[in-house]
């Protein structure tokens, strides 16, 4: 078993180191990688101003992706030749604007398209100052909490507020929701916590003033640096490693260079598998929107010398995994040794009872049938104990 263990251990810390190597050649490339997404982005709108498949989060992503990145080209040519541009995006927004001033009567889809017309300087738009209308009567339901929705739905709309530069009122009563939510969870182990809520949890608060070293903010921070370190990169949980990204990304006040986890995170989001040639993430219009989205915090380029101390960190890591199943291995010789003693006396001493039973006639149990009752009983006992070591072993 620790054979196997070593060697799942080292194949597991090639991996990691192959990924932490190619997240350190990205300083060099990085803002060609991103460009090349942002105009991958730009092909894919649609004639009508909307993205991909004409679903809100599309077009809500890739209004941010360019605001955070500075891409102040505001018209451009879509993959028919026709002209694409951010006036067309919102032109399609206010066609497809709820009367009440949402969008799909969705308070996450419209948070985040206020949020991108900030960013992008289109804030005093008509349909934007309905929006905000809209989401400032949802304090009624305490953003989303009465409805029983995601802490995530609080927390675009406290990202919404705080971009919009409403009113203090306002902006503290949804951060105040909020942080008693967190509060309330954060008591509750049973609470099943989900990285793409708890990452846009953590960016929301720590935008709002609050400390990332605060003690509020901790089982946050260590559930999604867990989940970053164990997490396998796929199509079907990127969103969840670009929502955990982003949130640590802020508590660490930008690219953390000395953070084996945002390292090494980083060169799995841009390993050739997942980032394409084309400047897409899987060629997927969602996927490429998150990433750009998570990515704002890596503008800084990060330093060469904390290299070195990167791989310490991943060669430690895997030492201590190896460490704790050799530890574990140990208890369970020392649990079969005395399995293996204890299953010899029982089995001396059923055998000695049998035989007085059988050749000598003499039994301590009156009733015979009780005494084959009680060795069924026993072996069934070491039996079951003798499986769950042995699944232990295995």
């Amino acid at each position: 078993m620790i054979k196997n263990v070593v060697e799942e251990s080292f194949a597991s810390l090639v991996h990691d180191l192959q990924d932490l190597e190619f997240s350190r050649n990205l300083h060099d490339e990085q803002e060609g990688y991103i460009n090349r997404a942002l105009e991958w982005v730009q092909t894919q709108q649609n004639p009508d101003g909307s993205w991909g498949q004409g679903v809100m989060i599309d077009i809500e992503l890739a209004l941010q992706g360019f605001g955070i990145w500075g891409a102040y080209q505001h018209s451009w040519k879509i993959r028919d030749g026709r002209e694409g541009g951010i006036s067309i995006a919102f032109g399609w927004l206010e066609i497809n604007q709820d009367n009440n001033g949402c969008w799909d009567n969705n308070l996450w889809d419209t948070a985040a398209i206020i949020q991108a017309a900030y960013l992008l300087g289109e804030g005093k738009r008509a349909c934007i100052q309905n929006a905000l209308d809209w989401l400032a009567r949802r304090k009624e339901t305490r953003w989303g909490v009465d409805d029983r929705l995601g802490l995530h739905y609080i927390a675009q709309s406290l990202m919404a507020f705080i971009m919009a530069d409403i009113s203090n009122e306002l902006t503290s009563a949804c951060k105040g929701v909020l942080i008693d939510e967190l509060r309330r969870i954060n008591k509750e182990p049973s609470y099943s916590m989900s990285p793409y809520a708890m990452g846009q949890v953590l960016e929301a608060l720590v935008y709002s003033g609050v400390n990332p070293s605060d003690e509020l903010l901790q089982p946050t921070v260590n559930y999604l640096e867990e989940f970053l370190d164990r997490a396998q990169v796929s199509i079907s949980n990127f969103m969840h490693i670009c929502a955990a990204f982003k949130g640590l990304g802020v508590v660490y006040g930008g690219a953390n260079i000395d953070n084996p986890t945002m390292q090494l995170t980083l060169g799995k989001m841009f390993h050739p598998t997942r980032f394409r040639k084309d400047g897409s993430w899987y060629r997927d219009m969602t996927m490429t929107g998150w990433a750009l989205v998570a990515l704002r915090s890596l503008k800084v380029v990060r330093k060469i010398e904390a290299y070195p101390f990167q791989i310490y960190s991943l060669v430690s890591r895997t030492q201590r995994q190896i460490e704790e199943h050799e530890q574990n291995y140990e208890k369970i010789k020392r649990k079969i040794f005395l399995y293996s003693v204890l299953s010899t006396l029982l089995a001396t001493v059923l055998g000695i009872l049998l035989l007085s039973n059988t050749l000598l006639h003499f039994s301590l149990f009156d009733n015979v049938d009780l005494l084959y009752f009680i060795i069924g009983i026993v072996v069934s006992l070491l039996i079951y104990t003798g499986r769950q070591l042995i699944k232990e072993m295995f």
